[in-house]
């Protein structure tokens, strides 16, 4: 009884320790939220159905099902609490069937291991039925009995767990081998693994449209580390363990005061040393300001970012959405290290189509600003790596603005099938079933939808413009279009063509990073912006020139960094200067492109900015200088246009176009 007591103790110790690690200590849940998004679960056959394809798809199948309860932080907890002290259990009776000595460490020894792998629940729910199938075997009385339970056990596993089933199977193989005497039941002994062969064999060739390895080990993945390998090999030799003599001479001595210490100690620092070892900081900040944004706590946000620099663009991406949601992005945005450019403004395409996260990040953001189908592109995207409950949400959402009810409702079928989601669901189903209601839910989007496309291939610059084409008054298209210009640093004069649209948005005065992106170009391209009636402010002149005093003092731009820092950090000028963000912009041929669009649109003067922008990319673009050349040709700027095409002849003597344009010019010039 005391063995059994003190094991009971230890099952305990395991639940509240496990739960209370990963709820109140290290807070894991909120990062196993961010990082498995097949936490997506729905009930229903249809469902069910896209896992039966394969062997082992209904272990991925239940942990799905559990993973779904990390929806709620305190109830993640007690799941994975839950699940570990369920297999801890079943691993100590595997024991006692096989030895009534049962050691502490040999039971909790994998538990502890677990602690670092609970993001895969299919681990542990795999091993729990392993276990749950080895108990009934030894609990069979009768060889023959045994053995054909053994044979049907193997085929029931192999199609539910998948290369799981391999521990049974090593399991059996070492109970069988252990009886004695050896040649009691040897047909078996012999024949078993035969059969247990040809199960993936026979799976992969006639039955499943899966590969070879998949048929012998999917979803059992066994990484490279040395610790991985050694805690397989332990739990396919648990039947050894129990088994012969010199463990059981140990183990006899397990229960001794100082045998427990001891035992207990190394429990204690290898389950913390795995919790440590699994602990991944960036991702644990990630989920954080993930579960900030989700709850949209923007003053948080600030408070987090203005302690501490942002390690990633996506952490700038939080923190400029916070503070437009606040108001203060164009008054407030360099008061916070800007160190990723226009990365953390508008997350990169190519990252957000990698990442489940990201994507729905940029889909949040041009959804607000009402394109709905740049959201909806992002959204699937997503879809096409994996269904989440937002990504299905955001869809429906998407639909319900474009009026496409129909569609949105398939979305939303699926989602009042979830848990946790099924509420959202069927308010937005209420709401669809009454148009009137639809109309005044979805208007204020609605007003921003664009009337005016731009070739995707640009990026998302090209939505901002779209945005502001189809309504000069919408603000956060006008807002984020003003900031990708000064985070790009070079496009200025693109943010000064659209100036005019600011007191339409409700501005009263320039914002003073403004001012000095507009003193800074006029200063060093003396030129004579059009500032549309907005006037720069003493102050900021003077912190302009002053910046422009004091820099000289400098040899280098990491010195002026740092000695500018505490008196110019939160200016624009200081960014400009100082501040060298991975190179994100626009490609020259995205420019281009832009440009010729616009000019198709008749946007001559806008069109002419962004074939400049393309040659200070490029100063040897060809087909720039060509198209450039066309457009002052457009507007009688004859002379103008005769460099361009020339130079363009200059540096690819190819182009017809450059030669048939010339002539033009040089037949318009002699009239």
């Amino acid at each position: 009884m005391k063995n059994s007591h003190l094991h009971y103790i230890g099952l305990l110790l395991l639940f509240t320790s496990s739960f209370a690690a990963y709820n109140w200590i290290f807070g894991y849940v909120t990062a196993l939220q961010y990082e498995t998004p097949d936490c997506f679960f729905v009930f229903g056959y249809a469902f069910l159905a896209e896992w039966l394809d394969h062997p082992g798809g209904l272990l991925v199948y239940a942990g799905r099902f559990f993973r779904q309860f990390y929806h709620y932080e305190w109830l993640g907890a007690l799941t994975i609490a839950s699940l570990l002290t369920a297999f801890g259990l079943l691993l100590y009776l595997v024991r006692r069937k096989l030895n009534q000595t049962t050691g502490i460490f040999h039971t909790f020894f994998p538990c502890a291991f677990l602690l670092a792998l609970t993001a895969g629940t299919d681990v542990t729910l795999g091993l729990v039925a392993i276990c749950i199938a080895y108990l009934v075997y030894l609990s069979i009385p009768g060889r023959i009995s045994r053995q054909t339970y053994a044979l049907l056990a193997t085929l029931g596993l192999y199609f539910a767990t998948g290369g799981y089933f391999w521990f049974f199977v090593a399991w059996v193989i070492a109970s069988t081998w252990f009886d004695r005497p050896l040649s009691s039941g040897l047909p078996f002994k012999l024949l078993y693994p035969a059969f247990v062969l040809c199960i993936p064999l026979a799976a992969y060739r006639w039955f499943f449209p899966i590969s070879l390895d998949s048929a012998f080990i999917y979803p059992f993945v066994i990484s490279p580390s040395i610790l991985d390998l050694a805690i397989s090999i332990y739990l396919l030799l648990v039947p050894l363990w129990a088994k012969i003599p010199w463990g059981t001479r140990i183990e006899s001595l397990s229960y001794s005061p100082r045998g427990l210490v001891v035992q207990t100690a190394l429990l204690i620092l290898l389950a913390v040393s795995m919790l440590y070892s699994s602990y991944d900081s960036t991702t644990r900040e990630f989920a954080e300001y993930h579960q900030l944004y989700k709850t949209r706590q923007w003053d948080e946000i600030l408070a987090r970012a203005t302690a501490n620099p942002p390690p990633h663009s996506m952490i700038q991406f939080f923190t400029n959405f916070a503070l437009y949601h606040k108001g203060k992005l164009l008054e407030e945005m360099f008061s916070y290290p800007q160190l990723w450019g226009t990365r953390g403004l508008i997350l990169k395409d190519s990252e957000a189509k990698g990442d489940l996260n990201r994507a729905i990040y940029n889909s949040d953001l041009f959804f607000e600003m009402g394109h709905i189908n740049a959201s909806f592109r992002f959204a699937y995207n997503q879809l096409n790596l994996g269904k989440t409950y937002g990504n299905l949400r955001r869809l429906a959402e998407c639909n319900m603005v474009n009026g496409n009810y129909a569609m949105a409702a398939k979305h939303l079928n699926t989602l009042e099938k979830s848990l946790f989601h099924n509420e959202i669901a069927r308010n937005y189903k209420a709401i669809i079933s009454d148009p009137e209601a639809a109309n005044r839910r979805f208007a204020p989007l609605r007003v921003n939808l664009p009337t005016v496309e731009f070739d995707l291939r640009i990026g998302e610059f090209s939505a901002l413009l779209a945005l502001l084409k189809s309504n000069p008054r919408n603000r956060m298209a006008l807002d984020y279009l003003t900031v990708w210009c000064l985070l790009d640093k070079e496009s200025v004069p693109l943010f000064a063509a659209n100036m005019h649209l600011f007191k339409g948005v409700g501005y009263t005065a320039l914002p003073a990073y403004c001012q000095e992106a507009l003193m800074l170009w006029e200063k060093s391209t003396g030129a004579t912006i059009d500032k549309s009636g907005f006037a720069y402010d003493a102050q900021t002149e003077m912190r302009f020139d002053r910046f422009g005093q004091q820099i000289r003092q400098y040899p280098d731009r990491k010195s002026a960094q740092s000695g500018l820092q505490s008196s110019f950090g939160n200016t624009f000028v200081y960014y400009y200067a100082t501040i060298f963000p991975p190179y994100e912009s626009l490609a020259s041929s995205s420019w281009l492109l832009l440009g010729n669009e616009l000019f198709s649109r008749g946007d001559v003067d806008e069109a002419i900015l962004y074939y400049h922008r393309a040659l200070r990319g490029n100063t040897e673009y060809a087909e720039a200088h060509i198209s450039l050349g066309n457009a002052l040709m457009y507007q009688g700027k004859t002379e103008e246009a005769a460099a361009y095409y020339t130079r363009a002849l200059e540096l690819k003597p190819g182009p017809k176009g450059a030669r048939q344009h010339l002539g033009e010019n040089w037949q318009l010039r002699s009239h």
